[in-house]
């Protein structure tokens, strides 16, 4: 007689693929089958194909509520009938986060930059041409596992005199896992809209989220829906569609939305099979002034102040000074900071906060306080950027009491004025500034294109001595379909002078990269018609530009430019015609690089790049899947402007190396550090002597496809395909061979050269098998 107890505690394991609601989740889950037909399956196996479920545990699946399932015998499927509220939300995060390819690397380098200029004319009509002037700037870094270091200088020689002037020495060096930088020497301090920065020598150390571009500080529009059926969902950014995407039912989220700094329109639109649609809006507004929840930005600096940079080459200040800066995200929608600044006598700290309101905009308001010499002063300050009613409004106000003293102001020389001792450099008791545009949308001009954007601005300041000065300007843009762009731009200041300007243009494309601009311009009771053209230079090797301008009214004269980008350097020149006299300048800049033991003539090196080892000459290269350049006679390509810190691929064409030429690999990715250097190797070397060998037995017959060639001294087994052929590499003589043929029979052949025939730079040979 059976063992009851045990049929009755009898479980059946089963593998399954998962249906929920009608629709294939693709998945396969573990599912138990108790002998009394209840299905059960761990909590974390249902989270893993989309059902809710709390816990670690089995779940026994007819006692949810809101949820059915049965067991498909024939289809080895779990057909699962679940609510809405009984689904997992399907979350899709469209932030940019790729893996690198390695960590941030630099190879050791070093870069020297250079400009030259040569300045020269007529001062009269009846003058003799000459050079006035000569100049020289030099920019070098050195690179490598200890971090880069730095210099610049700049020299001229103008009317019999010369001068040369040392502008920035600086060691830096990035942790990207923790996001910091860390720099010795010269640099600028850091701070905010409110805060004046300086420049300093010491050293500073700084979150630097450049060091991590898969990383996205500023808080990102979040979206939720409900799907009642499988549908499609459609995501649009400023009417611009950027995802199509299946779904199951059930609940959505869609967190790190792609928007540009400014206003943005998010719009989902979920459509089901039998055609209704739910459709989600959410206005949305993206500023650098916000950090995402829990990110920390900071910066601290302590040295000496540096003074007169560009004039002086080491003009500091003997007393040491400090300053500190930092935000952090409380919300998505509230940031705060704090700075302080202390040293050359001066206490200085002050904080804010930014907030977002609603959809429309941010607001921020900060206040600070300080104490030097015996004075106390206060400063407030409150910065806007927003949007409603189809308006963008951006606007800054800011106060400070006559004792408010920064770091900008105690370091700073004191100037002369007539032989009486004036102050620093003090803060502004006030500065006011809005800006208002908003597109006209008005049907005449509509019908002609886009609606024309008008702007108007507004800036004032009062300095610690000296009239309030105000500026009012305003533009108007507008395109007429593609071909006609119009402007019209104003202003009118009031300081210690009045002045007033207005200029009119029309701009007409010229192929791809020209343009051509005819206009009148206003300026303090002057009027200058002009007509313009010019063609836009790129950063590829081997392209020009030009721009001629052409001026009649108060201004008469002539001015020519013409730009052409080498291998190696970069060439301008341009002339001027006024009042019958003539000017000209030429400029040449470039750079050489120094990588790997290779030295090589390029044009400036602002940035990261790499220097790309094809090992072929004439060999084209890709970056990013765009064509570069190609390799020079040592097989070696040098490529400008990398993205720091990010993945950067690089490729070769290889349909385009010699026949006797092979590359180990065609596409290579490189994550260079911020001004670094760093060399990508492609392996392309001769390849090994090959030879497609035809295979027959006596009778004429191929061998049979997947019998096996065995050589002598060779471990690989070539395999023949149809037609008797096989591929035979590193062959530099006769061989004898042995051939395994399917039913484990074997016959031998002898590869002889001597008869092989050229086809295409490979040798071509046929053997028989016996």
């Amino acid at each position: 007689m059976p063992d009851l107890k045990a049929v009755e505690t009898m479980r059946e394991d089963l593998q399954l693929e998962v249906w929920i609601n009608g629709r294939n989740t693709g998945l396969v889950a573990a599912v138990a089958r108790e002998s009394d037909a209840r299905l059960e399956m761990r909590a974390d196996e249902m989270r893993a194909v989309g059902l809710a479920a709390a816990g670690t545990g089995y779940v026994d699946l007819s006692t949810v509520e809101g949820l059915s399932a049965a067991y498909d015998d024939i289809g080895q499927r779990l057909m699962v009938t679940a609510d809405v509220e009984r689904l997992v939300v399907q979350r899709f995060d469209l932030a940019v986060r790729h893996a690198r390819a390695g960590a941030p690397r630099q190879d050791l380098g070093a870069v020297l930059n250079y400009v030259f200029s040569a300045d020269g004319g007529q001062t009269g009509a009846d003058d003799d041409l000459g050079v006035e002037s000569l100049g020289l700037a030099l920019d070098a870094r050195v690179f490598g596992r200890f971090g880069t270091f730095a210099s610049s200088l700049s020299a001229s020689q103008a009317g019999g005199s010369s001068n040369m002037v040392r502008l920035d020495t600086t060691w830096s060096w990035y942790d990207p896992r923790r996001m910091l930088g860390v720099r010795g020497g010269d640099y600028i301090n850091g701070g905010f809209a409110w805060t004046r920065p300086i420049r300093m020598a010491g050293i500073q150390l700084r979150r630097d989220f450049a060091t991590r571009p898969d990383i996205v500080t500023m808080p990102s529009p979040r979206l939720a829906a409900t799907a009642a059926a499988p549908s499609t969902l459609e995501l649009y950014v400023n009417n611009t569609r950027i995802l199509t995407r299946p779904v199951g039912a059930g609940p959505i989220e869609i967190e790190g939305l792609p928007s540009g700094q400014g206003y943005s329109n998010v719009r989902l639109v979920l459509a089901d099979a039998a055609g209704r649609q739910v459709a989600v809006n959410a206005p949305f507004f993206a500023t650098p002034l916000l950090l995402r929840k829990g990110l920390a930005d900071f910066s601290a600096e302590a040295g000496f102040a540096r003074r007169g940079y560009g004039v002086e080459s080491a003009d500091y200040a003997a007393s040491p000074i400090a300053s500190t800066s930092l935000r952090y995200g409380l919300l998505d929608a509230l940031t705060v900071e704090a700075h302080a600044e202390a040293g050359a006598g001066l206490v200085q700290a002050g904080g804010g906060l930014t907030a977002q309101v609603g959809g429309l905009g941010v607001v921020s308001a900060s206040a600070a306080a300080s104490h030097a010499d015996d004075r106390t002063g206060a400063l407030a300050a409150v910065v806007f950027d927003s949007r409603f009613a189809g308006f963008y409004v951006s606007g800054m106000s800011m106060r400070a009491s006559a004792g408010y003293r920064d770091l900008a102001a105690v370091t700073s020389r004191p100037s002369y004025y007539r032989n009486w001792k004036m102050g620093g450099d003090d803060p502004p008791r006030a500065i006011d500034q809005l800006t208002v545009s908003a597109p006209l949308r008005l049907a005449l001009l509509m019908r002609q294109g886009d609606a024309p954007v008008a702007s108007v601005s507004y800036s004032a300041q009062t300095a610690a001595s000296g009239p309030r000065r105000q500026v009012w300007s305003g533009s108007l843009r507008h395109s007429f379909g593609e071909r006609l762009t119009a402007y019209v731009t104003g202003y009118v200041s009031k300081g210690e002078r009045r002045d007033a300007g207005a200029f009119l243009g029309l701009s007409v494309p010229l192929g791809s990269r020209g343009s051509s601009t005819a206009g009148v311009q206003v300026q303090g009771g002057d009027t200058t018609a002009f007509v313009e053209a010019s063609r836009a230079e790129t950063q590829a090797d081997g392209t020009y530009g030009w721009r001629a301008r052409l001026e009649q009214g108060a201004r008469q004269g002539l001015e020519v430019q013409a730009a052409y980008r080498g291998r190696g350097a970069r060439a301008s020149v341009a002339g001027q015609y006024a009042h019958g006299a003539v000017r000209g300048q030429l400029q040449v800049d470039g750079a050489v690089a120094w990588l790997g033991g290779a030295v090589a003539p390029t044009n400036r090196l602002e940035g990261s790049f790499a220097l790309v080892e094809v090992g072929a000459p004439d060999v084209p290269v890709l970056y990013q899947n765009q064509k570069v350049g190609r390799s020079d006679r040592n097989g070696r390509l040098l490529v400008r402007n990398l993205e720091a810190f990010d993945v950067n691929r690089l490729s070769i064409d290889s349909q385009d190396l010699p026949l006797e030429l092979e590359a180990a690999q065609t596409e290579r990715s490189v994550v260079p550090m911020a001004n670094g250097g760093a060399i990508v190797r492609f392996g392309v070397a001769k390849s090994l002597p090959a030879v497609l060998l035809t295979l027959r037995r006596p009778d004429g017959s191929f061998i049979s496809p997947g019998a096996e060639v065995i050589r002598a001294g060779v471990a690989e087994r070539a395999i023949v395909g149809y037609d008797g052929q096989t591929f035979l590499t590193g062959v530099t003589e006769d061989a004898d061979l042995r051939v395994v043929v399917e039913d484990g029979g074997e016959c031998a052949a002898r590869l002889a050269l001597a008869g092989a025939v050229n086809e295409g730079g490979r040798r071509v040979v046929d053997a028989v098998c016996r």
